[in-house]
């Protein structure tokens, strides 16, 4: 129907995959969106698979136990950095800016996010903080198959034999990078 919102909504930091219906993490998010079907407490998102899901995370920070691996085209959203309390100190205009409110941390022990299986789907990452991210062998934070694109994001303390924050592993992979 018009103007229904097919946006996946995160609703808890827990790292779950299927054991609570009641909840939607980051992980059952990306599983709806990939099979575009409802997968834990998530619901299946948008109805055709041409069109890509965008999955809203909340202020606060989702702790992996292992890496997150999309099978379709997603985009992921962090809060957006603004505080509506006060103005921007430059243009004292609603809403000043604020640092990243969003993290996914690998916690020292996984990388983040793997495209490289399946299809290669492209990943678009906004308003994001990668954080504590390793790799015993490729890509530290991101290892990529398809295009990423990433807007308003940081990855700090990546680690990886080779590509210590983001290796692109393949012919067609591709990195847009844009400011926040």
């Amino acid at each position: 129907a018009a103007g229904e919102d097919y946006t996946i909504y995160v609703n808890t930091f827990a790292d779950e995959d299927g054991e609570n219906e009641s909840q939607c993490s980051l992980r059952e998010a990306i599983t709806a969106a990939s099979l575009h079907q409802a997968y834990g407490g998530c619901p299946k998102g948008q109805q055709h698979n041409t069109i890509t899901n965008i999955i809203q995370l909340e202020a606060g920070e989702y702790k992996l136990n292992k890496e997150l691996q999309p099978n379709s085209a997603i985009t992921i959203r962090g809060k957006l950095p603004e505080d509506y309390t006060r103005p921007n100190a430059i243009t004292d205009i609603y809403p000043a800016a604020t640092v990243l409110k969003t993290t996914i941390s690998g916690q020292n022990n996984s990388r983040i996010f793997n495209t490289t299986n399946l299809n290669k789907p492209s990943l678009a990452l906004q308003h994001l903080l990668l954080k504590d991210a390793k790799s015993a062998d490729l890509g530290g934070a991101l290892f990529v198959g398809g295009a990423l694109d990433l807007f308003d994001v940081s990855v700090v303390n990546a680690n990886a034999k080779k590509g210590g924050a983001i290796y692109l592993n393949d012919v067609n992979s591709a990195l847009t990078i844009h400011g926040g």
